[in-house]
């Protein structure tokens, strides 16, 4: 019975399923943002952006700031860990989008921010 028990805890310790936290709400990284170089007026515009998970971390939604010239993209998730770190290695690049409606003025600029800090940008011609 004290070995099974022992076994239950260790399994639940050591993997990236922590049963008594429901992880940590963290920044993900963002890989790459595709836009199209221009749009029409009527059109909305489809954003397509690389979002890094793997281990223990994995997607959830992404959170947008929009001003009248641009938009603030952030991909946010979850890191189930627990603080242990004994993760698996795998990294996957898992692609999310994001639509924006018009009316959008010209040029149109898109922001993606990651995990580090470092951001991506691009900019969409409005015709």
């Amino acid at each position: 019975m004290r070995a099974s028990l022992a076994i239950l805890l260790l399994s639940f310790t050591t993997g990236c399923i922590n049963p008594f936290d429901r992880g940590r709400d963290i920044r993900l990284t963002i890989e790459s943002i595709e836009t199209p170089e221009s749009i029409t007026s009527q059109e909305s515009l489809t954003i397509g952006l690389t979002v890094v998970t793997g281990g223990c971390t994995r997607f959830e939604r992404l959170r947008a700031i929009r001003e009248p010239q641009r938009i603030f993209l952030a991909a946010w998730g979850e890191d189930s860990s627990g603080g242990f770190g004994a993760c698996t290695t795998d990294i996957r690049f898992e692609p999310q989008t994001y639509v924006v409606t018009g009316p959008l003025p010209d040029p149109f600029t898109v922001i993606a921010t990651s995990r580090d800090g470092t951001t991506l940008e691009r900019v969409v011609r409005i015709r």
